[in-house]
């Protein structure tokens, strides 16, 4: 609703582009296989429980009536993201951070080669 899923695709590509430089020796078959994988509700249910903690329901309630009505979408473009600024480690931007780093990547490309954690 908020469009917070399709922005941590967005932030899993910029990272992705970050990580190739990094990586130069993975091959560009393994992103895009991992990208293939990648579900943007997996986000959207890690940012969840941070507007619960937030908000009340009559609150977000409100918000998603708000979301839902065409005022949003010009609106929309300006947010690029949930609870961004003070990051405590559970803010979107924080679960966004350890979604893209996580070991996911790690896992599969180390399974890829056949051997333990690339670094």
């Amino acid at each position: 609703m908020t469009g917070a899923g399709e922005l941590g695709i967005r932030m899993m590509n910029q990272m992705i582009d970050v990580k190739r430089r990094i990586l130069p020796d993975v091959p560009d078959k393994f992103w895009q296989d991992f990208m293939a994988e990648v579900d943007p509700d997996d986000l959207n249910r890690l940012v969840v429980p941070v507007y619960a903690r937030h908000f009340t329901v009559a609150e977000m309630e409100s918000m998603i009536a708000f979301y839902q009505d065409a005022s949003w979408s010009k609106a929309g473009e300006q947010v690029t993201c949930a609870h961004r600024g003070v990051d405590d480690g559970r803010s979107s931007m924080g679960h966004g951070t350890r979604w893209t780093n996580s070991a996911k990547v790690e896992r599969k490309w180390s399974g890829t080669r056949g051997i333990g954690a690339h670094t």
